[in-house]
């Protein structure tokens, strides 16, 4: 006869509430959060909502009379029709069009960003520019060049590459989505636990220059299957058996 909406806290929205208004069923809800907007301020909404006398009092005259239940069920849908005529999902629905034609999606090329910049000074940033240049020499792939992986924002790459010695590996934040591959070797013995925890929990591929530091990685409780070699090798453009010869930049 009566939908009874007691609710004690205030709900965000109270959708119970507002689908048996507009079924026209005699409706009793607590007028506080966003069950106050549905309600509004007449006879449907119960002030005192923690007090089970107020309740008992707003339910008596609904049970005993059938024209009050037919006069709550007519102002419920009458109340309600505002949140039924699907303005919302028109709104809803427009509003994901532009956040989508802001940022259309290249489902025919995999998305790779490599992580950890590629103009530093660095060992590893100059293997990430070599490696940047050969990706993006491949028709299928898109590639993004970043120092961390708090710069993809709301990009969801499909593979992380993350070469990176200039962060804490241990707290890095890697992207929740997509495969993983962290370039990570070491040259003192084995890995230290903080590593081998975050690779075991986070990482689908741990890349080692050498299989002489792939042998530590497993034995520092890496999974083996996780773990491949990268060689770096050598650019035979410039490293070539009869020069040319390149000065070093240095004032030694």
């Amino acid at each position: 006869k009566v939908v009874v909406v007691p609710s004690r806290w205030p709900e965000p929205f109270g959708r119970v509430a507002v689908e048996a208004m507009a079924n026209g069923i005699p409706t009793l809800a607590s007028r506080a959060g966003g069950l106050a907007e549905i309600v509004g301020d007449g006879p449907l909404g119960v002030d005192a909502c923690r007090d089970p006398e107020a309740w008992i009092a707003a339910l008596r005259p609904l049970l005993a009379s059938a024209e009050r239940r037919a006069e709550h069920g007519a102002l419920g849908q009458e109340r309600a029709a505002p949140f039924m005529d699907g303005a919302a999902p028109r709104a809803f629905a427009a509003m994901i069009e532009r956040i989508a034609g802001a940022a259309t999606p290249d489902f025919d090329r995999r998305l790779v960003a490599v992580v950890g910049g590629t103009r530093r000074a660095t060992a590893y940033a100059f293997v990430n520019a070599q490696w940047t240049r050969r990706l993006a020499d491949d028709p299928a792939t898109r590639v993004l060049d970043v120092e961390t992986a708090g710069e993809l924002g709301r990009t969801l790459p499909d593979v992380v590459i993350h070469h990176h010695y200039g962060e804490h590996f241990a707290e890095a934040a890697f992207p929740e989505v997509g495969a993983l591959a962290a370039v990570r070797t070491w040259d003192f013995g084995p890995y230290p636990p903080a590593w081998v925890r975050r690779i075991d929990e986070a990482v689908d591929r741990l890349l080692v220059y050498s299989r002489a530091v792939r042998r530590q990685a497993i034995a520092s409780g890496i999974p083996a299957a996780k773990v491949r070699v990268v060689p770096l090798g050598v650019d035979d453009a410039v490293f070539t058996p009869t020069g040319p010869a390149y000065p070093l930049a240095t004032a030694k």
